[in-house]
């Protein structure tokens, strides 16, 4: 079967720019997070073995979850600008190895992910998609067809999850790991949730009444109340008054997946790239070991 590998450039950027210790190409410029993420790429082809892969990034522009929600991601620490800088040598790396790159003004690298996963499952039966990331929201777009490989410490371990392990660790199947997000919040991203309701209640809350809908529509109007198992006192209150924030939250962390993409797996074939102009740009960077890693496709002769 083939095998789709979607890189969540962005989170691998920034797990990269804190894992690697400063690092320098001749010329002087900062590398450590494109060598970082490099290395973590080569890792996933490794471990992934696929035949296509695409990558998404974010853009500068402000997503429709800033519109919606102008305190969403509010707080966050800006990087110096010599971790921005290495953007664009790490999209000079993927250019070479011929490994396509998805962008979309007004959404996340997230969004572009679910759309081309949505999109493979849809269009192409027989193939498979592993997204590579270091960002547990992605777990909410795990199915049959769908894993996620993620990254626990540094630029090396990583854990592959399928709808069993993301149970395992929830408790919950992964499309219900929005309603979970939008109970909880999430603090990196400033999502509020429902302040006072943690993970155990929310849990709870999920396994006993399924979904928020069920919560709010039945469980918390008086007339149809389930009475054998009720919510507590103290816990409705606290959904009943932070009810706006809980929906808010909902549309915050649902992961789009119909943008409107110019995709075309074809393009996304792994191992069309010219090996010789790869070793040359990290001969010039400095990635000696990078060279011995370079990954061999599984579904095409490299070009010499």
């Amino acid at each position: 079967m083939d095998r789709l590998l979607i890189i969540d450039s962005n989170a691998l950027m920034y797990r990269a720019w804190h894992a690697i210790s400063p690092l320098t190409a001749p010329n002087g410029e900062a590398v450590n997070a494109v060598y970082g993420f490099t290395s973590m790429l080569f890792k996933a082809i490794e471990y992934i073995k696929p035949t296509h892969i695409a990558t998404a990034f974010d853009t500068k522009v402000k997503t429709f979850r800033h519109l919606m929600y102008p305190k969403y991601k509010a707080g966050r620490t800006t990087q110096p600008n010599e971790f921005y800088n290495q953007f664009s040598l790490v999209k000079k790396i993927l250019n070479c190895l011929r490994i396509p790159i998805f962008e979309h003004d007004g959404f996340e690298a997230d969004d572009i992910i679910g759309t081309l996963s949505n999109f493979t499952i849809q269009t192409h039966p027989n193939m498979e998609v592993v997204i590579a990331s270091g960002d547990f929201d992605l777990l909410q777009l795990i199915n049959p067809r769908v894993k996620v490989l993620i990254y626990q410490q540094g630029v090396t371990k990583m854990a592959l999850y399928d709808e069993d392990a993301c149970y395992e660790r929830y408790g919950l199947e992964p499309s219900k790991l929005i309603d979970y997000k939008a109970l909880v919040g999430d603090k990196s991203d400033n999502i509020p949730g429902a302040k006072g309701i943690g993970e155990k209640t929310a849990l709870e809350l999920l396994k006993q009444f399924d979904n928020l809908k069920r919560i709010y529509d039945l469980e918390l109007d008086e007339q149809t109340m389930d009475y054998d198992n009720p919510i507590k006192i103290s816990t409705k209150k606290l959904l009943k008054q932070y009810k706006n924030d809980v929906f808010i939250s909902q549309e915050l962390v649902t992961i789009k997946k119909n943008l409107e993409l110019n995709i075309n797996l074809d393009n996304c074939k792994f191992g069309l790239f010219n090996e010789a102009q790869i070793i040359c740009l990290f001969e010039q960077l400095n990635f000696a070991s990078l060279i011995r890693r370079i990954p061999k496709p599984q579904n095409a002769s490299t070009n010499k």
